[in-house]
């Protein structure tokens, strides 16, 4: 297999009430000249318009893809964005993007060397020990 020119590459993004930051963040996604193979938007819960938003991005780019989740009562905030990117990962998992095993530390290092954040945190430090290099 020849390796491709660009990585893919998924983006996952929680988002809670983030109509606001959502008129810099779109545009700046897509308006790159390499853009994500998909980019999955969970929504957590928000009450605001970033539903709306994000729907009106994926009828312009097919790789936009809005997810709602179920955001459990009473739980915190931090706990709720991990759940969010989890499910993000799950409706990623069949595409045939790149995860090299040495991104993991730099983007989960907080999470991974601390149990600070569990239970959450076992849940992504299992996720990571599981990995393999590569999707492809």
């Amino acid at each position: 297999m020849i390796p491709p020119a660009h990585p893919r590459f998924v983006i996952i993004t929680p988002a809670f009430n983030e109509e606001p930051y959502l008129e810099v963040t779109i545009p700046s996604v897509t308006s790159q000249t390499r853009v994500p193979l998909r980019w999955i938007i969970v929504d957590d819960g928000s009450t605001d318009h970033t539903r709306e938003k994000v729907m009106q991005v994926a009828q312009a780019f097919p790789w936009v893809v809005y997810h709602r989740r179920h955001r459990q009562p009473g739980q915190a905030y931090f706990a709720s964005n991990v759940y969010a990117i989890m499910e993000g990962v799950d409706l990623a998992k069949d595409l045939d993007y790149e995860f090299p095993r040495s991104w993991t530390p730099i983007l989960l290092s907080p999470t991974i060397t601390t149990n600070r954040f569990s239970p959450a945190s076992k849940r992504i430090r299992n996720w990571a020990s599981r990995r393999e290099c590569t999707r492809t």
